[in-house]
């Protein structure tokens, strides 16, 4: 199946913003209630692997990759793994552009899904680099106020750090690979246990956004990854991590790494199956 794919930019109006994020918010809250309802012991029966992937896999930890800007203020290595995941999902729906990861890379970015921000404003930042013209775009003229340059913004607000990749991301690369002419943001997550083993069972991947402390099973570890979980066999999950490779971990502790993020507002699980209807 090849195909192009037109990415929307993140920005939205208010009205549709409000209403993406409550049906981001609820999908993730019912997946979160089904993790923590679920008996895992139902998955000693079962075992499914997934082998409908990407013929090419690329890894954030190739020095190819690595130390490649990723927005303005991360790169690759340290804040890409939803544009891995992203990459994944293309390559496996064969489209016919973005043939490169770097490609990918700056459509994201000038699309605005990589965020960042001052320590001191309450307010997520997309603009690609440090440029004072670029960052004062974003800025209401009361936020702006007296500032000429980036170091007074950095010295009203504080010091810039990565907020990440958004999670509209995914939803919108599903969207635009559906064969449906529109399909809802809810369409686009999986709100159950039993939709991620169906999905599974069927030979479809599914993309999900862990909490690293849990999932590395590090109370030191920070903010949030993105994944693909492939399978579950003998109670072992197995994924496509792209700081690692293809590893494998407890199944329960992975769920329970999904459900961890809900304290965040940043529960997730993706519906690949609707990209086919």
């Amino acid at each position: 199946m090849s195909q192009f794919i037109n990415l929307p930019k993140l920005n939205v109006s208010p009205e549709e913003h409000k209403s993406r994020l409550s049906e981001h918010i609820e999908s993730g809250r019912q997946l979160a209630d089904s993790i923590k309802s679920f008996d895992f012991n139902k998955l000693n029966d079962f075992d499914a692997i997934v082998t409908d992937m990407p013929e090419q896999i690329y890894l954030a930890s190739n020095p190819k990759y690595a130390n490649l800007p990723f927005g303005a203020v991360a790169t690759l290595e340290e804040a890409g793994s939803i544009a891995f995941v992203s990459k994944f999902i293309l390559d496996a729906y064969d489209t016919d552009d973005f043939s490169s990861l770097t490609a990918w890379k700056s459509e994201i970015e000038n699309k605005g899904y990589v965020q960042w921000r001052f320590k001191r404003l309450n307010k997520g930042l997309s603009s690609p680099s440090l440029d004072f013209e670029l960052v004062s775009k974003e800025l209401s003229q009361d936020e702006l106020g007296s500032a000429k340059d980036l170091d007074d913004l950095i010295q009203m607000y504080g010091k810039i750090s990565c907020i990440g990749g958004s999670a509209f991301l995914i939803d919108n690369v599903i969207r635009c690979l559906s064969i449906k002419d529109k399909i809802s943001y809810k369409d686009t997550r999986l709100q159950s246990v039993d939709g991620i083993l169906q999905n599974l069972s069927e030979n479809i991947f599914v993309p999900i956004r862990v909490q690293n402390n849990v999932y590395h099973n590090n109370a030191y570890r920070t903010g949030g990854h993105y994944v693909v979980l492939l399978g579950i066999q003998d109670m072992e999950a197995f994924v496509f991590d792209s700081s690692k490779g293809f590893k494998w971990l407890p199944a329960t502790r992975l769920f329970d790494s999904i459900a961890a993020g809900l304290p965040y507002g940043l529960v997730s699980a993706w519906n690949i199956g609707s990209i086919l209807g």
